[in-house]
């Protein structure tokens, strides 16, 4: 996920660990999973965090990528697994997220969904626990 930040550029207000406190009391509370995409080593290759609070719509909060493992398939693996993993939930909505940023927006949108127009209000000085929490609310 750092890596992934900081190749993107993306500015982290939060330490690691806090990072993973947070992700890991989210899980405890039912409201967020990671599927990763490994190889026959234990290498991760992609990982995306999903938050849901309904059985019928999930939001891609975070995808990360391994550049370690150019051209691997990991994430076209991961996407492929998530797909089926919506289809058999019976999830109505998967919102991608992220078609607010460039360097997003591209990759997402070749996945064929359908781009739908939001307001986002940024929080720039705000630390990211409270970001997450104010998306939470205003979905």
């Amino acid at each position: 996920f750092r890596l992934t930040m900081e190749r993107q550029k993306i500015k982290l207000s939060y330490s690691d660990s806090d990072m993973l406190e947070f992700l890991n009391r989210m899980r405890e509370a039912g409201l967020v999973w990671m599927c990763s995409a490994y190889d026959q080593d234990g290498n991760a290759h992609a990982s995306w965090v999903q938050m849901q609070s309904r059985k019928s719509e999930v939001f891609n909060w975070n995808s990360a990528t391994n550049l370690s493992f150019p051209n691997s398939g990991g994430t076209s693996l991961l996407v492929d697994h998530l797909v089926k993993e919506m289809i058999a939930n019976d999830v109505k909505v998967w919102d991608l997220c992220g078609a607010d940023n460039p360097s997003v927006v591209g990759f997402k949108s070749k996945l064929g969904g359908a781009l739908k127009s939001y307001f986002k209000a940024t929080f720039n000085s705000y630390p990211i626990k409270k970001k997450i929490y104010f998306r939470w609310l205003n979905r």
